[in-house]
C-alpha cells in the first residue's frame, strides 16, 4: 500500500503497526513533504484456519490520527507443493509424463477431505488420480498425479480443487500446458 501527503505541510508519520496475524514493513522515513509517498507492505502468517483480520495502523500529525487500512487472510491447514504444474508443450491427444503434487496438512488436527477433482476452462484436458483418503492426518501428505492430453493446440489452463474442512476450501493448484 502506499501512504501519500495528500497535504500542503509536512506530514509526520510517528508510527505503522500490524495488528493480528499480520506484519508489516514499510519505507516511511518519518516525515513526508507534500505529494511525496511511502510505501506499506503487509505479510500474512495465520496461525489457525479460517478468515482472519487485522490491520495497519498509522499514527502521525494528519487530523483522524491514526490512519487505519483493515486486513484480512484465509488460514489453512493444508498447502500443495508444487502451488502449480506446468506440463510444457505436448502433441495433441497424446498423453504427458505424469506430474506429482503433494498435499499436506500443516495443521495440528486431522482435515477431512470431501472432493478431489480438475475444474476450470480446460480440465477436460488433465485427469488425476491420488492417494488421498477421506482425510489427511496432522503432519503427513498425500499426492495427486495429474496428466495431461490435450485436446486442441494452444494454452491449456485448469486446477486441482480439493474440498476439505482445513480452512480456506477449497484449495486449489493451477495446471498448464500447451497442444502442439
Amino acid at each position: 500500500m502506499t501512504l501519500t501527503n495528500t497535504g500542503l505541510g509536512i506530514l509526520t508519520v510517528g508510527s505503522i503497526a500490524a495488528t493480528g496475524q499480520f506484519a508489516q514493513t514499510n519505507t516511511c522515513a518519518g516525515t513526508l513533504n507534500p505529494a511525496a509517498s511511502c510505501t506499506i507492505s503487509a505479510t500474512f502468517a495465520p496461525k489457525g484456519k479460517g478468515t482472519l483480520t487485522g490491520s495497519v495502523s498509522v499514527g502521525d500529525n494528519a487530523p483522524g490520527s491514526p490512519q487505519k487500512l483493515p486486513l484480512a487472510g484465509t488460514g489453512t491447514y493444508m498447502q500443495f507443493k508444487p502451488a502449480n504444474l506446468s506440463f510444457g508443450t505436448q502433441p495433441v491427444g497424446t498423453d504427458s509424463l505424469p506430474k506429482k503434487i503433494a498435499l499436506t496438512n500443516k495443521g495440528p488436527v486431522t482435515v477431512d477431505i470431501t472432493k478431489i477433482s480438475i475444474a476450470g476452462t480446460d480440465g477436460a484436458d488433465f485427469t488425476q488420480t491420488n492417494t488421498c483418503d477421506k482425510s489427511v492426518a496432522s503432519g503427513t501428505s498425500c499426492f495427486i498425479t495429474v496428466t495431461f492430453t490435450p485436446s486442441a493446440k494452444g494454452k491449456r489452463t485448469a486446477e486441482i480443487a480439493v474440498s476439505d474442512n482445513g480452512g480456506g476450501s477449497p484449495q486449489t493448484a493451477a495446471l498448464s500446458g500447451a497442444g502442439t
